[in-house]
């Protein structure tokens, strides 16, 4: 039986066009209440941008900058589902759904801006301030387990900020256990080789996620949830480098495309996310 989620407005917090960012609720219910609970927090996906060009491209539509023009309620079946049919720890769990609006992966937390317009870049202090609110206001402190969940950018989310999360859980709840689930939330380092040209050279052609992972790293600028990020990347021996700059030329062929960030790519990053995380890569 799907689940009926109603919106609450995140106060503080900016999705890509300034207005506010959200999540959805549903409490434990009333009659399942027995004393320490189940919260199933999960993070919402949907694409990214990362540079000027993407993020001003038709295909970045305006469902994925802001919260603005979604229901005030949402139904998920699912891994939300209650009643027949329902996943058994689950059944009675509280679920959050927290809205993507940040186009960063939920790696931001900072602005950009470019042609006289500012974006927002907020996907960690979204979240970071969400997890909060379930705290402090919504009964997330009754939790015996929290589980964090994602699919595509979300997944990615999930994983990147997973410790972090774990700590906002453990500062007010430090006997909860804390896990993740991550539903295609892998990023996999793939470069294509072309064939030798005619005069004997061979030419290595950047991937198109190399590429994101710089210009993203960039773009988005850092988070204080991302620790296994930070961590690796500190291990690695990798910085970003330049911060977003406007009007940049940055492309296959610039100075400035002369890395990529390792520690976006699932295989690479899991080594460093020390809190318990079940992966679903079909």
């Amino acid at each position: 039986m799907a689940t009926a989620l109603k919106m609450i407005l995140l106060p503080g917090t900016r999705c890509n066009d300034g207005n506010p960012g959200a999540m959805y609720l549903s409490p434990v219910p009333v009659k399942s209440y027995v004393g320490k609970t189940v919260w199933h927090v999960h993070l919402e996906g949907g694409g990214y941008c990362y540079d000027q060009e993407s993020c001003e491209s038709p295909a970045h539509s305006d469902f994925l900058e802001s919260m603005q023009k979604r229901s005030r309620q949402i139904w998920k079946g699912g891994i939300f589902a209650r009643g027949l049919g329902a996943t058994p720890f689950l059944a009675t769990a509280a679920h959050a759904y927290i809205g993507y609006c940040s186009s960063d992966s939920w790696m931001g937390n900072t602005s950009r801006t470019w042609r006289g317009h500012t974006w927002y870049f907020e996907g960690a202090h979204i979240l970071a301030t969400a997890v909060s609110s379930l705290l402090e206001q919504h009964g997330m402190k009754n939790a015996a387990l929290v589980l964090f969940s994602g699919c595509s950018a979300g997944g990615r989310g999930m994983v990147y900020n997973l410790d972090g999360l774990c700590r906002l859980v453990h500062a007010s709840v430090p006997k909860a256990a804390c896990a993740g689930l991550g539903d295609a939330a892998w990023w996999v380092d793939s470069v294509s080789v072309p064939p030798a040209s005619s005069s004997g050279a061979e030419t290595v052609w950047e991937s198109r996620l190399r590429r994101v992972t710089l210009l993203g790293s960039q773009l988005w600028g850092g988070s204080t949830l991302s620790e296994s990020v930070e961590n690796c990347r500190s291990q690695r021996g990798w910085h970003p480098g330049a911060e977003f700059v406007e009007g940049a030329e940055l492309g296959p062929g610039s100075p400035n495309i002369s890395s990529f960030d390792p520690c976006m790519f699932g295989p690479v990053l899991s080594s460093f996310v020390e809190s318990p995380l079940l992966l679903s890569m079909q």
